[in-house]
């Protein structure tokens, strides 16, 4: 292994051709930058990518593979890249050709390859840039000394992504421990969105592990819609809608552009996707008072957005009296400007058995409000614009939501309803 690294510090470099022209103006032989002088120096946005990746040694080179040689401009004709085609460079093995200082470096890597890439990390002379672990491997990883493993101590900057944590059908696949300086956990680092252990079969479980490959991935064709992480202490904290304010560096952008913040401490973050590329989902957060006695309803929200997009959640859990309670909206589409808010009471019938005799007792007794629930407005936040919105009664004598509410948007935030 010592062998192998002193020979390739550089287990994976990629950058674009954006920032590709000043490094190698500033740090490559002029026999290196000849063979990418007719490349498109632009980031050209493209739909569908398909890339190969290939691990070989110098005494067993791959012929059907491609390979780019220094001084050679006919070796990169082989290639037959696209350049129009925004593109990427896997650089494996040039350190000694080259005089790259490794701050500018980024190594990756996946499952066993994010702890390959923090040896060589530790092992290098100087600190590498960053390195970015993709559901780093949890077996025999998973507890132990921050040496035997990728820890924050590898690179200036080490970011991960966790998708197939412990919990996930009582597997530990990848790590669960924060082992990053910003340790970011898409759908609470479990079960993600089209990854169905029914529909998917036995592909479910690499169907998760991959994500975290993903992701990365759709960071680089959709940087103008990553997806946004935010600092949180749990997830259940999470999908309650607590954590999404941007505020000390709270919040961070998945992936690829992901922002340096180095803490004595790692850095937990949460998100919610969609089930394909493009993963990003819009966060935004609904804070309702009600008068109810204690239940435990299935409430409909609908949103309209300006674009004229309906979305539909349903929101689980225990209603007390006279408490804020928060909830956690994500929508997969842009729908705008929120405009208009629907709500309604789906279902009674999980009521605990004592919610039940106090409302069995309120009808008794002629007063029939402990049968409803009722509210007068509603707060929104949303994550991705920060923006902070008032709803109120659409009608002023109508809060029950049972059938329906509409909330509409009122005025100014922390200013009272009137209408």
């Amino acid at each position: 292994m010592t062998n192998w690294i002193n020979f390739s510090i550089v287990l994976c470099f990629i950058v674009s051709f954006k920032c590709l022209s000043l490094i190698f103006k500033t740090h490559f032989t002029v026999n290196f930058l000849e063979p990418l002088k007719n490349l498109s120096p632009q980031r050209v946005k493209v739909r569908g990518v398909h890339a190969k990746f290939s691990l070989r040694k110098p005494a067993l080179p791959d012929d059907d593979m491609c390979y780019i040689v220094p001084g050679k401009e006919e070796s990169l004709g082989k290639c037959s890249f696209n350049t129009t085609a925004k593109t990427f460079l896997v650089i494996h093995g040039w350190t000694e050709m080259t005089n790259i200082p490794l701050d500018k470096l980024h190594l990756i890597g996946y499952n066993l390859g994010a702890h390959v890439a923090g040896f060589a990390g530790s092992y290098a002379n100087n600190k590498v840039g960053r390195i970015t672990g993709l559901d780093p491997a949890g077996p025999d990883f998973e507890g132990v000394h921050a040496h035997q493993r990728l820890s924050p101590d590898d690179a200036v900057f080490v970011d991960v992504l966790h998708t197939f944590s412990r919990g996930s059908l009582g597997l530990s696949i990848g790590i669960e421990q924060p082992v990053g300086h910003v340790d970011i956990y898409p759908n609470g680092g479990s079960f993600q969105p089209g990854c169905n252990l029914i529909l998917c079969g036995k592909n479910a479980i690499r169907c998760e592990h991959e994500r975290s490959v993903h992701l990365f991935i759709d960071s680089l064709l959709n940087e103008e819609e990553a997806s946004k992480a935010y600092r949180c202490a749990s997830s259940d904290m999470f999908n309650r809608g607590m954590c999404l304010k941007c505020r000390k560096d709270r919040c961070n952008t998945v992936g690829y552009d992901a922002r340096r913040i180095r803490r004595a401490r790692s850095i937990k973050m949460f998100t919610k996707t969609r089930a394909a590329m493009p993963f990003r989902g819009l966060h935004c957060r609904s804070n309702m008072q009600t008068n109810q006695s204690e239940t435990e309803p299935t409430i409909t929200v609908s949103l309209y957005g300006t674009n004229g997009s309906v979305t539909n959640f349903q929101l689980d859990g225990k209603i007390t009296p006279n408490k804020t309670h928060s909830f956690l909206l994500v929508t997969e589409e842009d729908i705008g400007d929120l405009q208009m808010m629907k709500m309604r009471m789906e279902d009674s019938s999980r009521r605990p058995v004592s919610s039940l005799i106090s409302t069995a007792w309120s009808w008794w007794n002629g007063d029939s409000s402990c049968s409803e629930i009722k509210a007068k407005k509603i707060s929104i936040r949303t994550g991705e614009t920060q923006k902070k919105m008032m709803f109120c009664l659409k009608e002023s004598k109508k809060a029950s939501l049972s059938p329906e509410v509409t909330f509409v948007k009122c005025t100014a935030w922390g200013k009272s309803c009137r209408r």
